[in-house]
């Protein structure tokens, strides 16, 4: 990586079995998407195109975009290491530490499949859907927030990581708590919502200077290095999760 790269492309399938598992789910979560907003975008008189456009965007414009991070920040760090040399006394070998500092460059990115995607998802459904009580949703994404800051673990070398699971399960209970009452059909959207800026904030931002002091990764892909990673999967889940609640 040079000083002046500001895009760094990784693939995220490895072999033809992966492009396979990442093309079936593309599809689940194109009607998936489809068929959830399709049916909140008319009740809230909204056009019904605009649901297509956003489950082909959920599903595989992520899956296309998936492979470009975005570099955000470059942070070096200076790191002591200890190296050991052998001497030999007399035939004898001797092991003698010496300690020595090795500066080091991470390079913090923006998964474009996997965060900004998602995250422009997110805003959109947000602040144009103003059926969607703004207060509660906030209330929601805090509890995600810390949550998720809770049980993310830092692991040397790798960064951030925490089962994407976990957050969609928080937030789809504590969405389906919050409006079931007020309406059903909110469920899975402030679901998705609170999962996605809960992952987003909670997992990443706020464990950005451990995983600086203690990681040290090579880079920080804010979204994960793949599409169905993360903060992305984390949003599917989660609206998956809702809208089974709501249909039970």
């Amino acid at each position: 990586m040079g000083d002046d790269k500001r895009i760094i492309f990784l693939i995220p399938f490895r072999g033809i079995a992966s492009i396979v598992i990442h093309i079936f789910l593309g599809i689940f979560i194109a009607i998936l998407a489809t068929s959830y907003f399709a049916e909140i975008f008319s009740y809230l008189g909204l056009p019904t195109y605009l649901s297509y456009g956003l489950g082909i965007e959920m599903a595989f414009l992520s899956l296309l975009l998936s492979p470009i991070n975005i570099v955000i920040k470059k942070v070096e760090n200076n790191v002591f290491s200890i190296q050991q040399d052998v001497v030999y006394f007399f035939g004898i070998p001797i092991v003698v530490p010496r300690p020595f500092e090795q500066r080091m460059y991470t390079y913090i990115a923006l998964n474009a499949g996997g965060a900004i995607l998602p995250l422009i998802t997110t805003l959109f459904l947000l602040f144009s859907l103003h059926a969607l009580p703004l207060l509660l949703v906030i209330v929601e994404t805090i509890i995600v927030i810390l949550l998720s800051k809770s049980i993310a673990k830092v692991i040397p070398g790798v960064g951030v990581v925490m089962p994407p699971i976990i957050p969609s399960i928080i937030s789809s209970f504590i969405s389906y708590v919050l409006f079931f009452s007020v309406n059903p059909i909110l469920v899975p959207l402030s679901a998705y919502i609170s999962s996605v800026l809960g992952t987003l904030i909670g997992a990443d931002i706020l464990n950005m200077k451990r995983m600086l002091q203690d990681a040290r990764p090579q880079m920080i892909s804010i979204g994960g290095m793949g599409t169905f990673d993360g903060i992305f999967i984390s949003g599917l889940l989660s609206l998956a999760i809702g809208t089974f609640l709501i249909s039970i």
